[in-house]
C-alpha cells in the first residue's frame, strides 16, 4: 500500500516557517506593592490582646499595627484550633464592657435547690423569688435566662398555648368524623 502526498497550503516542500510575522512579547510590568512579612510575635501579640485582654478586634489590629484582613484570618485559625483542641469557650462574660455577672455558685446552688423543689415554675416567678430571698439584688429575666441556660445548664421550655376553638368540643368531633 502506499501513501500519496497531497499538497496543502499547509505542508510546502522546501519552504522556510516565517518568522516575520510574529511580533514581540510585552516585558511583564512589575509590581509595585509589597507583602508584610509578620513575625510569630506580632501574631502572639495580636492573640493575647484579643483573648487575654478582651480587646475589641479593631482596637487590638490598630494596637499590633498588622493588616485587618491578616488579623482576621489569625483569629479565624485560633478559633478552628481551640475547636480541634475541644476547649470550650464561655460566652458570658468574654466582652470588656459588659459588667461582671451578679450571680455566683451561692445563686446556681439557690437554683438547683429551687428548681428541684418547684419543677415547673415560671421565669417570672424565679425573678420574684431571687429578689425577695437577696435583697441587693437587682436582675432582669434575660439575665437569669443567661444564667440558668449558660452556667447552670438549665434549659427552659416554651408554653405553646392554642385558641379555645382549637379544643372546642364541636371541632374535636368534627375532627374524628374527617379521619373516619
Amino acid at each position: 500500500m502506499r501513501f500519496r502526498q497531497v499538497d496543502s497550503p499547509y505542508h510546502k516542500k522546501n519552504e522556510e516557517p516565517k518568522d516575520t510575522d510574529m511580533q514581540e512579547a510585552t516585558v511583564k510590568k512589575e509590581r509595585s506593592s509589597t507583602y508584610n512579612i509578620y513575625t510569630n510575635e506580632d501574631r502572639l501579640r495580636f492573640l493575647f490582646s484579643l483573648h487575654e485582654k478582651l480587646m475589641n478586634p479593631t482596637e487590638t489590629t490598630k494596637l499590633a499595627n498588622v493588616n485587618p484582613e491578616t488579623t482576621r484570618k489569625w483569629k479565624r485559625e485560633s478559633a478552628k484550633k481551640t475547636l480541634r483542641r475541644r476547649y470550650p469557650l464561655k460566652k458570658t462574660n468574654r466582652t470588656s464592657n459588659r459588667a461582671p455577672s451578679q450571680l455566683n455558685e451561692s445563686y446556681k446552688m439557690y437554683f438547683f435547690n429551687f428548681f428541684d423543689e418547684n419543677p415547673s415554675v415560671v421565669i417570672q416567678d424565679v425573678v420574684r423569688i431571687l429578689t425577695k430571698g437577696f435583697e441587693d439584688l437587682k436582675i432582669k429575666k434575660s439575665r437569669i435566662t443567661e444564667f440558668m441556660k449558660e452556667d447552670c445548664n438549665l434549659s427552659k421550655k416554651v408554653v405553646s398555648r392554642h385558641p379555645k376553638d382549637r379544643n372546642n368540643q364541636t371541632t374535636l368531633e368534627a375532627r374524628t368524623n374527617s379521619i373516619e
